[in-house]
């Protein structure tokens, strides 16, 4: 008698589970979040920031060279946002 009990509790929750994975694995509900400040802005780099970026894509630079750039006032907290806000936006 608690055998049949215990097999419908357990059918019950089996399909609890089963309709919470298939819910909670449903696309349509993960949020996407855009910046649209970025995306209108038309973000270009200059020569300076563009030689920067395609270097650490290379593997070519590092963080002495960055510390060095800073040091040298050559690269500021501007041209970091900039790049960072291009990259989003690519």
């Amino acid at each position: 008698m608690i055998s049949k009990y215990l097999n419908i509790i357990s059918l019950i929750l089996c399909m609890i589970i089963t309709i919470l994975l298939l819910t909670g694995c449903n696309k349509k509900y993960l949020e996407r979040f855009e910046n649209s400040d970025t995306k209108s802005k038309g973000i270009t780099l200059t020569p300076f920031q563009k030689k920067i970026v395609d270097e650490v894509k290379a593997g070519n630079i590092d963080n002495q060279v960055i510390v060095k750039y800073i040091q040298d006032k050559k690269f500021t907290k501007k041209d970091l946002e900039k790049i960072i806000d291009h990259l989003a936006i690519s």
